[in-house]
């Protein structure tokens, strides 16, 4: 979209239609969330190609490695096309073998072509997909290392540490991008720092919403606030449950009206909700879960029938029909009975 979207403001306000378009040509019935990724596959070489002086070539398999592709890169003057992975491990090859760009061109993916390969490729395009490549070319070319900073530093929202091919602490990996934490500065690359704290997430959950700390062995920093946790929470579903479930903890915590002596833990397992001291029932404000505070939560819930796919109880007075949806265990029925829905004792007024 991000692509997209810069296309449009630079002119180019036809490039989807002319993508969807090309992609109606190849005849090839897809479905629709899958045809939308390749459009946009297409309109992300296509704008990079526009920029490095490529051709982008429709076809469904890479003459190079075999594999199904959205799209490859015929590069001038001899119009030799591959994908993108393929352009960019042949560089990588070639780097690793002793290659040196500043001193003698790439040479073209096909073997025994005489053509070397133009450096807005290698700059513009291949670095794109090759952390290997764009690091090498960030050493060579004062241009692209001001370009291609400034390019990484946009992806980062502002208050985030971050630095530039650096190595990353978890995947050991010298990486385009790492994000610092700010209390301890340990750095990780967004991958890792994802995968890490989704991995915690559900323990942190079970541990009734327990800070999760730094991946570091002996870091005893607390993540789960800051820029980097604000970052890390708009990539992930679990994470923004995790954030949630806390904040509405601490609130529950630091309710003045009932403070630590009244409150108690929900005894139902991975529930992270907990409930005040004070009444007859308890009851948990996450879960609704409700309880006689003299059992500890292990009162089974009684009388519970099944009809038409719903729980339901009947009204010990005039015996009708209840269905609880929500709220705390006292119920109160059209026939003004009260009663404690998880016992149908009498309520006691």
């Amino acid at each position: 979209l991000a692509h997209i979207a810069s296309a449009m403001a630079e002119g180019q306000g036809s490039l989807v239609a002319d993508i969807h378009g090309d992609a109606q040509d190849t005849g090839v019935a897809t479905e629709p969330v899958v045809e939308w990724e390749r459009v946009l596959q297409v309109a992300k070489l296509k704008n990079l190609a526009a920029r490095a002086r490529c051709r982008v070539v429709l076809d469904h398999r890479c003459g190079v490695c075999g594999e199904p592709v959205a799209a490859l890169l015929a590069r001038p003057p001899c119009e030799h096309s591959a994908c993108v992975s393929c352009w960019a491990r042949h560089v990588e090859t070639w780097l690793a073998d002793g290659g040196r760009p500043e001193v003698c061109a790439v040479p073209c993916v096909v073997p025994h072509c005489r053509h070397p390969l133009p450096w807005t490729v290698t700059t513009d395009l291949v670095a794109r997909f090759s952390e290997t490549v764009a690091f090498h070319l960030m050493q060579q070319d004062p241009q692209f290392h001001r370009e291609e900073t400034e390019r990484l530093t946009r992806l980062v929202p502002g208050g985030v540490a971050m630095a530039i091919f650096e190595r990353c602490a978890i995947c050991l990996s010298r990486r385009a991008l790492v994000l610092i934490h700010d209390g301890c500065g340990h750095a990780a690359c967004p991958e890792c720092w994802l995968r890490w704290v989704e991995d915690r997430a559900p323990i942190c959950l079970a541990e009734r919403c327990a800070p999760l700390r730094c991946f570091a062995p002996a870091c005893t920093e607390v993540i789960d606030h800051g820029a980097l946790w604000s970052h890390l929470c708009r990539q992930s579903d679990a994470l923004q449950n995790l954030s949630i479930a806390t904040a509405r903890r601490q609130r529950l915590l630091a309710n003045p009206l009932y403070p630590g002596p009244m409150q108690v833990n929900c005894p139902r397992p991975g529930c992270w909700g907990l409930g005040y001291l004070g009444f007859d029932r308890v009851m948990c404000f996450a879960c609704e879960h409700s309880w006689d505070p003299g059992t500890g939560g292990s009162a089974p819930d009684t009388d519970v029938e099944v009809l038409m796919g719903c729980r339901v109880k009947r009204c010990p007075a005039c015996k009708e029909y209840i269905e609880k949806t929500g709220g705390c265990d006292h119920m109160t029925c059209r026939c003004k009975h009260e009663f404690y829905w998880s016992s149908l004792k009498p309520y006691r007024t």
